[in-house]
């Protein structure tokens, strides 16, 4: 995945940059941007993940949805924690569900249950509506759940001029952003 499957950490004892420069891609319907692209040669010693009881876990109300049904999302943790969700779309693009603008705090505490959308939100007219890709009849899109045991500021945007944020597929900055934020963790203090 490109939204943090797994990370292998690591201290990074030396790098060389082997090559670095421009490339052009093609970003869809016949539009083309350029791309930096960076090669790297790392020496890097791994850091022994610690056994931890600290876990996330999620359920969609369903498995398979067909255009225009609504999807909630179901979260718990093992203890309690600051609760991140991420909707990660075919094309990579990815949207930060929660926090938002109307939600803010993310702390779930203890081993409480947050569903998402919520009552309130509901009533507010916020629904997680399933709908293709324009042109498409179906579409794979995925769910990424983060609980960290400390406040981080994740992402790093707010939530000023829309209700949640996207980064476009070709965007970096928020798995960027993101990775920094969880790295500076023990491991013990963060789930997916």
């Amino acid at each position: 995945e490109d939204l943090v499957h797994s990370i292998v950490r690591g201290v990074v004892i030396e790098e060389h940059i082997l090559s670095e420069g421009l490339r052009e891609i093609d970003i869809g319907k016949g539009e083309k941007a350029l791309a930096h692209d960076t090669t790297l040669k790392a020496l890097i010693r791994p850091v022994r993940a610690e056994r931890t009881t600290f876990f996330i876990e999620g359920h969609l109300n369903k498995p398979i949805f067909f255009a225009n049904e609504e999807m909630v999302i179901t979260v718990a943790a093992s203890e309690a924690a600051y609760i991140h969700i991420f909707n990660v779309e075919q094309d990579n693009a990815v949207t930060v569900l929660f926090p938002n603008k109307f939600t803010r705090n993310n702390l779930l505490n203890g081993k409480k249950v947050l569903i998402f959308p919520d009552d309130e939100l509901r009533q507010m007219g916020v629904r997680l509506r399933v709908v293709p890709p324009a042109g498409a009849t179906k579409a794979l899109e995925k769910i990424k759940l983060i609980a960290t045991k400390k406040n981080l500021d994740l992402p790093q945007g707010r939530f000023d001029d829309a209700s949640f944020q996207t980064y476009q597929g070709r965007d970096t900055g928020l798995v960027t952003d993101l990775m920094k934020e969880l790295t500076k963790l023990q491991d013990s203090e963060w789930a997916e």
